[in-house]
Protein backbone atom coordinates (compact mmCIF):
# COMPACT_ATOMS: atom_id res chain seq x y z
CA UNK A 1 0.00 0.00 0.00
CA UNK A 2 1.28 3.46 -0.92
CA UNK A 3 -0.23 6.10 1.41
CA UNK A 4 -0.01 9.71 0.24
CA UNK A 5 -0.67 12.00 3.22
CA UNK A 6 -1.71 15.65 3.34
CA UNK A 7 1.02 18.01 2.20
CA UNK A 8 2.97 15.33 0.34
CA UNK A 9 3.33 14.88 -3.40
CA UNK A 10 4.61 12.12 -5.64
CA UNK A 11 5.95 13.64 -8.83
CA UNK A 12 6.37 10.94 -11.47
CA UNK A 13 8.96 11.54 -14.16
CA UNK A 14 7.79 8.73 -16.43
CA UNK A 15 4.47 7.95 -17.99
CA UNK A 16 3.96 4.53 -16.43
CA UNK A 17 3.55 3.49 -12.80
CA UNK A 18 3.29 -0.29 -12.34
CA UNK A 19 1.86 -1.62 -9.09
CA UNK A 20 2.58 -5.33 -8.76
CA UNK A 21 -0.62 -7.09 -7.76
CA UNK A 22 0.52 -10.62 -8.47
CA UNK A 23 0.74 -11.54 -4.77
CA UNK A 24 -2.80 -11.78 -3.33
CA UNK A 25 -1.40 -11.56 0.20
CA UNK A 26 -0.04 -8.07 -0.39
CA UNK A 27 -2.35 -5.08 0.11
CA UNK A 28 -1.32 -3.10 -2.92
CA UNK A 29 -2.74 0.20 -4.08
CA UNK A 30 -2.94 3.92 -3.31
CA UNK A 31 -4.63 5.78 -0.50
CA UNK A 32 -4.89 9.55 -1.05
CA UNK A 33 -5.56 11.38 2.22
CA UNK A 34 -4.83 14.88 1.02
CA UNK A 35 -1.69 14.10 -0.96
CA UNK A 36 -1.30 14.23 -4.72
CA UNK A 37 0.22 12.36 -7.62
CA UNK A 38 1.44 14.54 -10.50
CA UNK A 39 2.26 12.92 -13.81
CA UNK A 40 4.42 14.58 -16.45
CA UNK A 41 2.93 16.57 -19.28
CA UNK A 42 1.41 14.42 -22.05
CA UNK A 43 1.38 11.41 -19.74
CA UNK A 44 -0.78 8.44 -20.44
CA UNK A 45 -3.88 7.72 -18.40
CA UNK A 46 -3.53 6.91 -14.73
CA UNK A 47 -4.52 3.24 -14.92
CA UNK A 48 -4.77 0.65 -12.16
CA UNK A 49 -6.12 -2.84 -11.55
CA UNK A 50 -6.18 -2.84 -7.77
CA UNK A 51 -7.36 -0.57 -4.93
CA UNK A 52 -7.23 3.23 -4.95
CA UNK A 53 -8.95 5.32 -2.28
CA UNK A 54 -9.72 9.04 -2.57
CA UNK A 55 -10.26 10.25 1.00
CA UNK A 56 -9.75 13.99 0.57
CA UNK A 57 -11.37 16.84 -1.35
CA UNK A 58 -7.94 17.79 -2.62
CA UNK A 59 -7.59 17.12 -6.36
CA UNK A 60 -5.40 14.01 -6.10
CA UNK A 61 -4.16 13.40 -9.63
CA UNK A 62 -2.90 15.89 -12.18
CA UNK A 63 -1.52 15.70 -15.68
CA UNK A 64 -3.66 12.90 -17.13
CA UNK A 65 -6.61 12.85 -19.48
CA UNK A 66 -8.39 9.96 -17.75
CA UNK A 67 -8.53 8.02 -14.51
CA UNK A 68 -9.14 4.46 -15.71
CA UNK A 69 -10.34 1.61 -13.50
CA UNK A 70 -9.30 -1.63 -15.17
CA UNK A 71 -10.61 -5.17 -14.68
CA UNK A 72 -10.41 -6.05 -10.94
CA UNK A 73 -9.66 -2.43 -10.11
CA UNK A 74 -11.53 -0.68 -7.30
CA UNK A 75 -11.78 3.09 -6.84
CA UNK A 76 -13.30 4.06 -3.49
CA UNK A 77 -14.34 7.70 -2.98
CA UNK A 78 -15.02 8.79 0.60
CA UNK A 79 -14.74 12.53 0.00
CA UNK A 80 -15.62 14.83 -2.89
CA UNK A 81 -12.50 15.55 -4.95
CA UNK A 82 -12.53 17.39 -8.26
CA UNK A 83 -11.11 15.29 -11.09
CA UNK A 84 -9.76 17.40 -13.93
CA UNK A 85 -9.96 14.44 -16.27
CA UNK A 86 -12.32 11.74 -17.47
CA UNK A 87 -13.42 8.73 -15.40
CA UNK A 88 -13.37 5.41 -17.25
CA UNK A 89 -14.65 2.18 -15.68
CA UNK A 90 -13.68 -0.87 -17.72
CA UNK A 91 -15.50 -4.20 -17.63
CA UNK A 92 -14.74 -5.82 -14.29
CA UNK A 93 -13.76 -2.50 -12.72
CA UNK A 94 -15.71 -0.80 -9.94
CA UNK A 95 -16.12 2.69 -8.53
CA UNK A 96 -17.74 3.04 -5.11
CA UNK A 97 -18.80 6.53 -3.95
CA UNK A 98 -19.34 6.08 -0.23
CA UNK A 99 -19.64 9.67 0.94
CA UNK A 100 -22.46 12.17 0.56
CA UNK A 101 -20.83 13.37 -2.65
CA UNK A 102 -19.19 11.59 -5.53
CA UNK A 103 -16.35 13.28 -7.44
CA UNK A 104 -16.83 16.45 -9.45
CA UNK A 105 -15.89 15.54 -13.02
CA UNK A 106 -14.59 18.03 -15.55
CA UNK A 107 -14.23 15.39 -18.25
CA UNK A 108 -16.18 12.40 -19.59
CA UNK A 109 -17.82 9.51 -17.75
CA UNK A 110 -17.62 6.02 -19.27
CA UNK A 111 -19.08 3.07 -17.40
CA UNK A 112 -18.59 -0.46 -18.71
CA UNK A 113 -18.22 -1.92 -15.23
CA UNK A 114 -19.89 -1.07 -11.91
CA UNK A 115 -20.67 2.37 -10.50
CA UNK A 116 -22.10 2.34 -6.97
CA UNK A 117 -23.21 5.45 -5.09
CA UNK A 118 -24.37 5.91 -1.53
CA UNK A 119 -28.12 6.56 -1.34
CA UNK A 120 -27.77 10.36 -1.35
CA UNK A 121 -24.50 10.65 -3.24
CA UNK A 122 -24.43 13.19 -6.08
CA UNK A 123 -22.06 13.03 -9.07
CA UNK A 124 -21.34 16.56 -10.24
CA UNK A 125 -20.33 17.63 -13.75
CA UNK A 126 -18.58 20.99 -14.13
CA UNK A 127 -16.03 22.71 -16.35
CA UNK A 128 -16.27 24.57 -19.62
CA UNK A 129 -15.74 21.68 -22.04
CA UNK A 130 -18.49 19.23 -23.10
CA UNK A 131 -18.74 15.97 -21.12
CA UNK A 132 -19.82 12.71 -22.76
CA UNK A 133 -21.68 10.23 -20.53
CA UNK A 134 -21.77 6.65 -21.79
CA UNK A 135 -22.58 3.21 -20.49
CA UNK A 136 -26.04 2.52 -19.04
CA UNK A 137 -25.82 3.52 -15.39
CA UNK A 138 -28.03 3.82 -12.32
CA UNK A 139 -27.06 7.00 -10.50
CA UNK A 140 -28.20 8.02 -7.03
CA UNK A 141 -27.94 11.69 -7.95
CA UNK A 142 -26.47 13.74 -10.78
CA UNK A 143 -25.96 17.48 -10.86
CA UNK A 144 -24.73 20.18 -13.22
CA UNK A 145 -25.10 23.88 -12.47
CA UNK A 146 -22.44 25.26 -14.82
CA UNK A 147 -24.09 27.69 -17.28
CA UNK A 148 -23.40 26.72 -20.88
CA UNK A 149 -22.17 23.22 -20.03
CA UNK A 150 -22.94 20.54 -22.63
CA UNK A 151 -23.72 17.00 -21.50
CA UNK A 152 -23.71 14.45 -24.33
CA UNK A 153 -25.38 11.11 -23.55
CA UNK A 154 -24.61 8.00 -25.59
CA UNK A 155 -27.43 7.16 -27.95
CA UNK A 156 -29.29 4.00 -26.96
CA UNK A 157 -27.94 3.92 -23.40
CA UNK A 158 -30.21 4.23 -20.36
CA UNK A 159 -29.55 6.39 -17.31
CA UNK A 160 -31.56 6.01 -14.11
CA UNK A 161 -31.73 8.46 -11.19
CA UNK A 162 -33.01 7.30 -7.82
CA UNK A 163 -32.23 10.22 -5.50
CA UNK A 164 -32.11 13.36 -7.60
CA UNK A 165 -31.41 15.13 -10.88
CA UNK A 166 -30.37 18.79 -10.80
CA UNK A 167 -29.66 20.58 -14.08
CA UNK A 168 -29.70 24.34 -13.71
CA UNK A 169 -28.15 26.66 -16.29
CA UNK A 170 -28.84 30.34 -16.77
CA UNK A 171 -31.10 32.34 -19.05
CA UNK A 172 -28.15 33.55 -21.10
CA UNK A 173 -26.31 30.19 -21.09
CA UNK A 174 -28.62 27.18 -20.83
CA UNK A 175 -27.20 23.74 -20.14
CA UNK A 176 -27.35 21.58 -23.27
CA UNK A 177 -28.39 17.90 -23.19
CA UNK A 178 -27.68 16.08 -26.44
CA UNK A 179 -27.27 12.61 -27.93
CA UNK A 180 -24.05 11.27 -29.39
CA UNK A 181 -26.14 10.50 -32.50
CA UNK A 182 -28.49 13.30 -33.50
CA UNK A 183 -32.04 11.98 -33.80
CA UNK A 184 -31.36 8.81 -31.79
CA UNK A 185 -32.57 8.96 -28.20
CA UNK A 186 -30.88 8.12 -24.93
CA UNK A 187 -33.03 7.01 -22.01
CA UNK A 188 -33.78 8.73 -18.71
CA UNK A 189 -35.50 6.85 -15.88
CA UNK A 190 -36.14 9.24 -12.98
CA UNK A 191 -37.75 7.74 -9.89
CA UNK A 192 -41.07 9.32 -8.92
CA UNK A 193 -39.65 10.16 -5.50
CA UNK A 194 -36.42 11.69 -6.78
CA UNK A 195 -35.77 15.40 -6.27
CA UNK A 196 -35.62 17.18 -9.62
CA UNK A 197 -34.56 20.75 -10.36
CA UNK A 198 -34.56 21.35 -14.12
CA UNK A 199 -34.23 24.90 -15.40
CA UNK A 200 -32.64 26.85 -18.26
CA UNK A 201 -31.99 23.81 -20.47
CA UNK A 202 -31.85 22.94 -24.16
CA UNK A 203 -32.74 19.27 -24.45
CA UNK A 204 -32.63 17.03 -27.52
CA UNK A 205 -33.31 13.33 -28.15
CA UNK A 206 -34.18 12.42 -24.55
CA UNK A 207 -36.67 9.61 -23.90
CA UNK A 208 -37.82 9.78 -20.26
CA UNK A 209 -40.76 7.41 -20.71
CA UNK A 210 -39.27 4.78 -18.36
CA UNK A 211 -39.75 7.00 -15.32
CA UNK A 212 -41.52 10.05 -13.94
CA UNK A 213 -42.52 12.91 -16.20
CA UNK A 214 -39.89 15.65 -16.23
CA UNK A 215 -40.78 19.34 -16.16
CA UNK A 216 -38.07 21.77 -17.23
CA UNK A 217 -38.66 25.47 -16.66
CA UNK A 218 -37.53 28.23 -19.03
CA UNK A 219 -36.24 25.51 -21.36
CA UNK A 220 -36.61 24.14 -24.89
CA UNK A 221 -36.78 20.59 -26.20
CA UNK A 222 -36.57 18.70 -29.48
CA UNK A 223 -37.46 15.02 -30.01
CA UNK A 224 -38.11 14.48 -26.29
CA UNK A 225 -40.53 11.99 -24.73
CA UNK A 226 -42.18 12.41 -21.31
CA UNK A 227 -40.78 15.90 -20.91
CA UNK A 228 -42.76 19.10 -20.36
CA UNK A 229 -41.23 22.51 -21.08
CA UNK A 230 -42.83 25.27 -19.00
CA UNK A 231 -41.79 28.76 -20.00
CA UNK A 232 -44.29 30.61 -17.84
CA UNK A 233 -41.52 31.74 -15.49
CA UNK A 234 -38.43 30.58 -13.63
CA UNK A 235 -38.46 27.96 -10.90
CA UNK A 236 -37.49 28.93 -7.36
CA UNK A 237 -36.30 25.92 -5.34
CA UNK A 238 -36.37 25.71 -1.56
CA UNK A 239 -33.07 24.69 0.05
CA UNK A 240 -33.80 25.80 3.62
CA UNK A 241 -30.13 25.90 4.52
CA UNK A 242 -30.27 29.25 6.31
CA UNK A 243 -33.45 28.97 8.38
CA UNK A 244 -37.04 27.72 8.25
CA UNK A 245 -38.33 31.17 7.25
CA UNK A 246 -40.10 31.17 3.88
CA UNK A 247 -39.20 34.87 3.45
CA UNK A 248 -35.45 34.38 3.99
CA UNK A 249 -33.74 34.98 0.57
CA UNK A 250 -30.82 32.72 1.53
CA UNK A 251 -33.14 29.70 1.57
CA UNK A 252 -33.97 29.90 -2.15
CA UNK A 253 -32.17 28.94 -5.36
CA UNK A 254 -32.79 32.33 -6.99
CA UNK A 255 -31.29 34.15 -4.00
CA UNK A 256 -34.57 35.87 -3.18
CA UNK A 257 -37.88 35.02 -1.60
CA UNK A 258 -40.63 33.94 -4.03
CA UNK A 259 -43.01 36.48 -5.52
CA UNK A 260 -46.68 36.01 -6.37
CA UNK A 261 -47.26 34.03 -9.56
CA UNK A 262 -43.95 32.17 -9.34
CA UNK A 263 -43.30 28.43 -9.74
CA UNK A 264 -41.93 26.76 -6.62
CA UNK A 265 -40.40 23.40 -5.82
CA UNK A 266 -39.63 22.04 -2.36
CA UNK A 267 -36.90 19.45 -2.82
CA UNK A 268 -35.37 19.63 0.62
CA UNK A 269 -36.58 18.02 3.84
CA UNK A 270 -35.45 21.14 5.70
CA UNK A 271 -38.57 22.63 7.34
CA UNK A 272 -40.34 25.64 5.85
CA UNK A 273 -42.68 27.99 7.74
CA UNK A 274 -44.97 30.34 5.77
CA UNK A 275 -46.12 33.25 7.93
CA UNK A 276 -47.53 35.72 5.38
CA UNK A 277 -50.13 35.41 2.58
CA UNK A 278 -48.74 34.23 -0.73
CA UNK A 279 -50.07 33.42 -4.23
CA UNK A 280 -47.77 31.02 -6.13
CA UNK A 281 -48.55 29.56 -9.54
CA UNK A 282 -47.37 25.94 -9.44
CA UNK A 283 -46.03 24.23 -6.32
CA UNK A 284 -44.23 20.89 -6.39
CA UNK A 285 -43.65 19.10 -3.08
CA UNK A 286 -41.15 16.26 -3.19
CA UNK A 287 -41.11 13.31 -0.80
CA UNK A 288 -40.17 14.40 2.72
CA UNK A 289 -41.15 18.05 2.23
CA UNK A 290 -41.89 19.65 5.62
CA UNK A 291 -44.09 22.74 5.22
CA UNK A 292 -46.00 24.58 7.97
CA UNK A 293 -48.59 27.11 6.70
CA UNK A 294 -49.60 29.87 9.13
CA UNK A 295 -51.16 32.18 6.53
CA UNK A 296 -53.40 31.97 3.48
CA UNK A 297 -51.76 30.46 0.40
CA UNK A 298 -53.70 30.57 -2.90
CA UNK A 299 -52.21 28.35 -5.61
CA UNK A 300 -53.39 29.37 -9.08
CA UNK A 301 -51.90 26.37 -10.87
CA UNK A 302 -51.05 22.82 -9.83
CA UNK A 303 -49.82 21.32 -6.58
Amino acid sequence: MLYVATGHTINLQHTTLDIDTSDPNVNNGFHFAGGRVILPENAENFTFDYAVTLASETTPISGVSALEVKDKGLLTVTAAPTLDCSLVIDAGGKVSAEGASAPTLLGDFTNNGTFDQAEKSVLIFAGDEPSTISGSTTFAGLQCQTPGKKLVFKAGDAFAFGYGLTLNGSEAQPIVLASTTKGTAYGFDVDAGAATFLQFLTVADSDASAGAKLTAYMSAGDNCTNWEFDNSGPLNAWFGTSSSDFADPANWSLGRAPVDGENLIVNSVNPMVISAPFKPKNVELKAGANVTVNAQVDVSGDV
